[in-house]
């Protein structure tokens, strides 16, 4: 029996929190958790842009962040929006409003330019969102699309005072990465290239938990609503995710030795399926520690044998992740 399916259709991994929109309206996060979550989210954008050409998303907002088990932030719906030689800011702005996405369109698509949107569209739609995680309120709040449109084209931009006071002293530097990103000149909104530094640094910061001073009362802390989430954030490091390959472990095991050497054929010719499904410490799989290797042919071989593309890491990393992690 056969089937036929057309237009194809694209299988993905299941995210079982839903969207970052949902999850923003029906749960307080904690400070680390919303660093956690903008990083991750830059992480994503930034591979999007370092493709040549850049993947330029277009459509960038809450609905479209997905949550996996373990609230890691997965970007969706990319490249469905496409600006085509010769359409007008007007058409492809319709395109853009059809979709509920009024509060995340920069300012310059408000014009007549006929300029194609680049790098820095995206750059300022991620602003945005930094303000929904960081207040987690709806920009621009029972304004008509009009009045967004004139007030953006005017320079303004959602409230400021809104931002809890009782933040982290490390929150400043996220506001003010943020009113870069949705500068009103393209030109002037930082490239995610650099946006990931910022917020890799400030994930160093929170390393040890318990580092970052903030001010609130005993009051405040009990004022919540929503239930509350209080994961705690894990540095984005390698060292961390992944097990290292000791040298005790080496000895025991070729197939990792081959990869630690750098003997891509023999770690090739020597593979076979068991070693494929071997989980290793800190429920680390065979697939996990080859994507670090960058050897293309080699990440091949293992998923041909039937390794696990959406296997985790006992931190909750598949290892897509690593390897975007490893590659910035």
């Amino acid at each position: 029996m056969e089937c036929a399916v057309r237009p194809p259709p694209v299988v993905m991994e299941h995210m079982s929190n839903g969207s970052l929109n949902n999850l923003l309206a029906s749960h307080t996060l904690m400070w680390p958790k919303k660093f956690q979550m903008v990083h991750e989210i830059s992480m994503g954008v930034n591979f999007l842009h370092s493709m040549n050409p850049p993947i330029l998303h277009l459509n960038l907002k809450t609905s479209n962040i997905l949550l996996d088990d373990h609230l890691h932030a997965k970007i969706s719906d990319f490249a469905l929006i496409h600006w085509e030689e010769g359409m007008s800011n007007t058409l492809f702005m319709e395109s853009l409003t059809a979709r509920g996405n009024i509060s995340y369109i920069p300012p310059e698509t408000f014009t007549q330019s006929s300029d194609p949107p680049g790098t820095a569209s995206d750059v300022y739609s991620f602003g945005i969102i930094i303000w929904e995680i960081l207040t987690q309120q709806k920009p621009y709040a029972g304004w008509s699309m009009t009045t967004v449109l004139l007030q953006v084209s005017q320079g303004r931009r959602p409230c400021l005072e809104i931002i809890p006071e009782w933040r982290p002293n490390e929150c400043d530097r996220i506001i003010c990465m943020m009113k870069q990103c949705w500068d009103q000149e393209p030109r002037k909104r930082p490239q995610f290239s650099d946006i990931v530094k910022t917020t890799e640094s400030l994930c160093e910061v929170l390393k040890i938990p318990g580092s970052i001073q903030c001010h609130m009362s005993g009051e405040e802390r009990q004022r919540s609503n929503y239930p509350r989430l209080d994961s705690p954030i894990n540095q984005i490091s390698l060292s961390e995710i992944l097990d290292p390959l000791s040298d005790e472990k080496l000895e025991k095991d070729n197939i990792l030795s081959f990869l630690s050497r750098k003997d891509f054929g023999s770690f090739r010719q020597s593979l076979k399926q068991e070693h494929v499904h071997t989980v290793y410490t800190g429920k680390n799989s065979l697939l996990h520690y080859t994507v670090t290797s960058k050897d293309a042919a080699s990440v091949e071989h293992v998923l041909n044998l039937g390794a696990d593309i959406n296997a985790t890491t006992a931190q909750g990393y598949t290892p897509l992740i690593v390897a975007v992690l490893h590659r910035y």
